[in-house]
């Protein structure tokens, strides 16, 4: 083989293993086909994550030249499995879940058959999904339609197959496989609505070293126990037989299962207490202070999940609280204006005219509602639903 060869063998084996831009798919023409059933769906296995895999999964989702979000959603799904952290993301999206809202006319008048349309399972999957891109950063949510081309489900397409940058889809979730195109698709222009931003890895990126480092600390806290929280047992025997000694030594052991044990006379059992001071308040504030950063991070407060020291304070980080879930409304009310409204209008909705609001009534509080009773009449049915009790006629008259 000749010396001139070999740089352009070197070059050809360069350019083989480089990572190629895979081929792209067009989307099918003519057919009602979910974008989310093209995808080829695998198992995205659970791995023992650390702040090692955390670091790794960051480098290839900020790699702007071939980014991949599989190993990052390997680590938010692994992290979602802390408890602490579940009920803090609960906490705020049940918030919104759970608020009343209406489709309003141009004068601000609730339209209750119009809004009838929202309350389905599906506009919930919705409003679920929108609220994830504050943990994801950038979701895609896809409208499936059904027979009558009626919106059915509301389903958010799994972060590890999206690469928002360039918006596509890597149909087998990743990289170097095909890539299915769905940003300016007119095939997907009804149904998929993109939500936050490509850059933005979301509020579990920053959350996840705190889980991590706690459940290191939960981990060792469990040998610290099995090794110090029970007493060393010592027996004593006179045998020289060492028969006998391997027999009691089976004995200790099968006692730490059974809670007994069966001697002779001869011998003699113990319990040594250990004396290291104990370590357990070191693991405890380590696990204590990853869920304050987590409450911090996910509420922007503590003491609405934790103990607090005063009612004063209480009510300062309730509002602090109440001031992100005001931002969530915020977000959903402009999706939904937005994204959602105009493509319900395209798909044959009577929605003309209307927009989105969530209701912020403001129930009275009983001391300022006693002062307006001095001067003005109140319905006694709004007396009854406030307060929960019913009122019959009174001799006096009307309240």
């Amino acid at each position: 083989m000749s010396r001139s060869f070999l740089p352009a063998l070197r070059q050809y084996f360069r350019r083989s293993a480089a990572p190629q831009p895979p081929a792209t798919s067009a989307p099918p023409s003519g057919t009602q086909q979910k974008l989310r059933e093209r995808l080829i769906t695998r198992t995205l296995y659970r791995m023992n994550e650390d702040i090692g895999t955390w670091r790794t999964a960051l480098r290839q989702a900020e790699n702007r030249e071939y980014p991949s979000r599989r190993d990052l959603a390997r680590v938010y799904q692994e992290i979602l499995l802390d408890a602490h952290l579940t009920a803090l993301v609960q906490n705020r999206q049940q918030a919104v879940l759970g608020h009343a809202f209406a489709l309003c006319n141009t004068t601000g008048q609730p339209q209750p058959e119009a809004t009838r349309l929202l309350e389905t399972v599906w506009f919930d999957q919705l409003v679920g999904a929108v609220l994830d891109v504050r943990l994801e950063g950038y979701v895609l949510v896809e409208l499936g339609l059904d027979a009558r081309g009626r919106v059915a489900d509301a389903q958010k397409i799994p972060m590890q197959y999206v690469e928002p940058h360039s918006g596509t889809l890597l149909r087998e979730g990743h990289l170097g496989g095909e890539r299915i195109p769905y940003r300016g698709v007119e095939a997907y222009a009804h149904t998929l609505m993109e939500v936050g931003a490509a850059d933005d890895l979301g509020l579990l990126f920053k959350a996840a070293p705190h889980v991590l480092w706690k459940r290191s600390a939960s981990k060792f806290w469990a040998e610290y126990c099995q090794l110090y929280g029970m007493p060393v047992a010592i027996a004593k025997t006179n045998a020289y037989d060492s028969t006998r000694k391997d027999m009691l030594d089976k004995l200790l052991s099968d006692m730490r299962a059974a809670y007994h044990i069966v001697m002779d006379r001869e011998e003699d059992l113990q319990f040594l207490e250990t004396g290291k001071s104990d370590g357990s308040p070191v693991y405890d504030k380590l696990i204590g202070r990853c869920n304050s950063e987590l409450s911090k991070l996910i509420l922007g407060q503590t003491m609405t999940t934790d103990d607090g020291s005063s009612l004063a304070q209480a009510q300062v980080h309730q509002r602090v609280a109440d001031s992100l879930v005001q931002a969530d409304l915020r977000l959903v009310e402009r999706v939904v204006n937005n994204q959602l409204l105009p493509r319900l209008q395209q798909l044959g909705y009577a929605l003309d005219g209307l927009h989105f609001c969530y209701l912020h009534n403001e129930a009275l509080s009983p001391d300022l509602l006693l002062q307006l009773l001095q001067y003005y009449e109140v319905d006694a049915d709004y007396l009854s639903g406030r307060f929960g009790v019913p009122l019959a006629s009174s001799s006096r008259g009307d309240i």
